[in-house]
């Protein structure tokens, strides 16, 4: 199954937490025991079900995981798990996160969310990695393309597909 992976780009909270909501509309994460967990009180009891979602990076800045730390204090429903690949870096060698983050969505390990931030994209669409986002833009009930500046659909648009949002 393919995945959708969206682009963070680093300019809003509020467009990153509006985005992070459009996401959960054009995509259902999996549901297995590593996306998701339960909550349980002292008495053994569920109170409520948080969806783990996660987002890999090779590198997050200050404003991003800030905004992910508000997003999940705030949230009781999702919490945004990070995987930063840059934390694999050697002083001596600081490619290993890119390769491994790399290799790992090449096998198919995609996370719910990407950064592509630096990431070989248009190899990633070649081989199919990437799913173009129109289609599900053009049949979700709720939002459309008129929803958005022309502006954030023409920068991110390659061999007319939409394959990511840049925030």
């Amino acid at each position: 199954m393919k995945r959708i992976l969206i682009s963070i780009n680093y300019k809003s909270l509020l467009i990153f937490i509006t985005c992070l909501f459009l996401l959960l509309q054009l995509t259902a994460c999996r549901s297995d025991p590593k996306t998701e967990e339960s909550i349980t009180s002292e008495t053994g009891a569920e109170d409520n079900e948080i969806t783990t979602i996660t987002l890999a990076a090779f590198w997050l800045d200050r404003q991003t995981k800030e905004a992910i730390i508000n997003f999940n204090r705030t949230n009781n429903n999702y919490h945004i798990q990070v995987k930063d690949y840059s934390e694999y870096d050697t002083d001596d060698d600081h490619t290993i996160g890119l390769k491994l983050l790399s290799t790992e969505i090449i096998a198919g390990n995609i996370p719910d969310i990407l950064d592509i931030t630096g990431l070989p994209v248009e190899q990633y669409i070649v081989m199919g990695l990437l799913e173009d986002l129109y289609p599900f833009i053009d049949n979700d009930p709720i939002i459309n393309r008129d929803d958005f500046l022309d502006n954030v659909f023409n920068k991110a648009e390659i061999k007319y597909g939409l394959y990511y949002i840049r925030l």
